[in-house]
């Protein structure tokens, strides 16, 4: 990856995550004489994945909800990363070892649009700058939106995720970028 780096070429960080409606903070602060009985539903609700990828040469991200990440989905972002950015073709693009990303439908369509591909070793989301995206957007997610949870319905989860990544990370993602060249 260095040498990717010192040729000045654009590095596009690829992951996805998920999001449900039920997401809530792990950790909570309690007495430990009187602590108290916090009881959560079994099912944790609708969910919706966020496939996404940043770039050292920009400050947007693009982005696309789906229910799942499997090989199609996979192809569709990339061919929706392909109409966003037509001119970062020549980057190298960044992302893990997801089963979906190595399928001969995925491997089949990056051949085809010339794009050279670097993997993420397995336990390194330290060093995916993207990772630093999806924290920021669960935790205003749980701090913010999800305080609604009773009023927001399954439906709504789409759209209230998108109004999220819209007014709190887009245009923002060069800040991740730079913050995680410091931390290295």
């Amino acid at each position: 990856m260095l040498r990717v780096q010192v040729a000045d070429r654009e590095i596009i960080y690829v992951d996805e995550t998920t999001v449900h409606l039920w997401s809530y903070r792990r950790k909570i602060w309690m007495p430990s004489d009187n602590p108290i009985k916090v009881i959560l539903p079994a099912d944790r609700g609708h969910s919706v994945t966020v496939v996404g990828a940043i770039s050292n040469k920009r400050d947007d991200m693009v982005y696309m909800l789906t229910k799942s990440t499997n090989k199609e989905d996979t192809a569709r972002f990339l061919a929706l990363l392909r109409s966003k950015w037509p001119s970062a073709w020549d980057a190298s693009l960044v992302w893990d070892n997801h089963p979906a990303h190595t399928s001969n439908m995925v491997q089949a369509f990056l051949e085809e649009q010339s794009f050279s591909t670097i993997k993420m070793p397995p336990c390194s989301s330290p060093l995916n700058p993207i990772e630093r995206v999806w924290g920021t957007m669960k935790h205003y997610w749980i701090k913010h939106v999800n305080k609604q949870v009773g009023f927001i319905k399954s439906d709504d989860l789409s759209d209230n995720l998108t109004k999220v990544i819209e007014e709190h990370i887009q245009g923002k993602c060069g800040n991740f970028w730079k913050s995680n060249l410091t931390d290295c």
